[in-house]
């Protein structure tokens, strides 16, 4: 396999990406920051460059260029993206995991070139990236019949509605605008007023500065697979529905690990140097049982029943309509979701006695996050929030507007995000698409954001967080396979008991 040079990948990109979609040749007018201007005569080099390829054997020499990626500054008055590309040995990068690396060698494919983009949310969002992404392809005519195709099952479906039955749907349609908006701002106004981000407690006694990060990258599941186990497990629930229960899982788990922690720290400082042996077996006991607060430090540190999150939800239904520009159409709800409560599970299932019996129910707590997730999609909250981002970073002065994006959050502690990626291996000039994957930038006051996308029938999923809130990534991640595996083992005791 030939690695893929920056001339040829600046002929790919500019005949198939550049000249069909004029956002990625603008910038930021300097004059009005509401508008943007085209720059047809920029030098490819400004926008893309080839570097030297990462390589897993210098460490997290990968992570480390990815998180500076996140936390360095974009001037938008000169580019709304950039690029990197980098080619080695397949498999060299860490970019792709081991087996698939194997896998590829076993197909004579031995050379792998790792693109890396930065874009700018007033460029795209994740659907018109992924549209972007998708006309780069050899299979682009492919991907967008698929599209169209939709669009059209759309319109016939509601052509074909019979009058009545559009009357239904209109009034229906109403009274989710009218009475949904006034849940939806009532719901966001008591969130934002009681709720708590458990993250702010441990910020204060942490010696890590703000602004580092911690990524991480996994292939999760397969679609198929995923979506068996969270219908086995609960239902009426999804596949963002389960992956969601995983992520907040392991958010539980990370709250554990840094009470136990600030709870040494603490009992370290008042304990003399010939006692801190002892002090630290006492630690370990007493932090066994992380949410009970007993004892004057204990108090300091409190990790509560439920957590808020946010969800971004695209305005168009995940598609780019006929006509329509790139940009950014995604708005956002944030809905409270249950921690994991910890149970004598074999007592109070004993038909369900598994080798994980102690602990929790996945199930029963798998089918309260799939509720909460509902309540929130049965609102216009998405189309409210965009509409209010919108106006604030149009027209507010930007100290307001920042504390207008900083507010609205309701103190979430995690944006998760669902991309639907393309169903099968896409190819750039021949040459296979191994491994696609995105990384949410943290929005104010959010340590911790998290993407899980599909591609190719598989599951993959993406960390970018605060190192204060989570030091290491790729622990957190395994935390998020280690309770998909507990939601495997219960969906074959369920399934075993039918």
């Amino acid at each position: 396999s030939e690695a893929m040079t920056l001339k040829e990948f600046e002929n790919l990109w500019r005949r198939r990406v550049m000249d069909r979609h004029e956002r990625f040749r603008c910038h930021v007018c300097e004059d009005d920051d509401s508008y943007f201007e085209i720059v047809d005569k920029t030098p490819f080099e400004e926008y893309a460059s080839e570097v030297v390829h990462p390589l897993l054997a210098n460490g997290k020499e990968f992570h480390n260029k990815i998180e500076k990626f996140l936390t360095s500054h974009l001037n938008v008055n000169r580019k709304l993206w950039e690029a990197t590309i980098s080619t080695g040995p397949i498999g060299s990068s860490g970019a792709i995991d081991p087996a698939k690396a194997k896998k590829l060698l076993s197909t004579n494919h031995d050379t792998e070139t790792v693109a890396l983009f930065r874009i700018h949310h007033a460029l795209a969002d994740g659907v018109s990236m992924s549209v972007a992404l998708g006309d780069v392809t050899d299979e682009s005519n492919e991907l967008k019949s698929a599209v169209q195709s939709e669009i059209s099952r759309r319109h016939l479906k509601m052509k074909a509605m019979p009058f009545k039955e559009k009357i239904v749907w209109y009034s229906h349609l109403f009274i989710f605008y009218v009475f949904g908006s006034v849940k939806a701002l009532a719901l966001q106004f008591w969130r934002s007023i009681f709720a708590t981000n458990p993250f702010d407690q441990f910020f204060d006694v942490t010696t890590v500065p703000p602004g580092s990060r911690s990524t991480a990258w996994r292939t999760f599941s397969t679609v198929d697979k995923l979506k068996k186990v969270a219908k086995t497990v609960s239902p009426k629930s999804t596949l963002n529905d389960a992956f969601v229960a995983c992520v907040t899982a392991a958010i539980h788990r990370q709250l554990q690990e840094l009470k136990r922690e600030a709870l040494f720290k603490d009992e370290e400082k008042s304990t003399s140097q010939g006692e801190r042996k002892d002090k630290l077996e006492m630690s370990t006991a007493r932090s066994s049982s992380c949410d009970n607060n007993d004892g004057n430090s204990r108090k300091k540190f409190h990790i509560p029943p439920r957590i808020n999150i946010c969800v971004p939800v695209h305005l168009t239904g995940g598609v780019l309509l006929p006509g329509q520009k790139l940009g950014n159409k995604i708005g956002a709800f944030v809905t409270s979701v249950p921690f994991p409560v910890e149970e004598d599970r074999e007592k109070k299932y004993p038909e369900k006695h598994t080798d994980c019996h102690g602990g929790y129910d996945v199930g029963e707590r798998l089918a309260k996050v799939s509720a909460a997730l509902r309540e929130g999609k049965m609102t216009p909250a998405p189309l409210i929030a965009w509409r209010c981002a919108k106006f604030f970073s149009d027209y507010a002065p930007e100290p307001v507007a920042k504390f207008a994006m900083r507010n609205g959050n309701a103190k979430s502690v995690a944006v998760i995000s669902n991309i639907k990626g393309f169903p099968f291996r896409v190819h750039w000039n021949n040459r296979p698409v191994a491994f696609l994957s995105a990384f949410l930038p943290l929005p104010p006051g959010i340590p911790i954001g998290v993407v899980v996308q599909t591609y190719d029938g598989e599951v993959s999923f993406t960390v970018d967080a605060d190192r204060r809130a989570v030091p290491d990534a790729e622990k957190f991640a395994g935390w998020v396979m280690e309770e998909f595996e507990r939601m495997k083992v219960e969906a074959d005791a369920t399934t075993h008991c039918q």
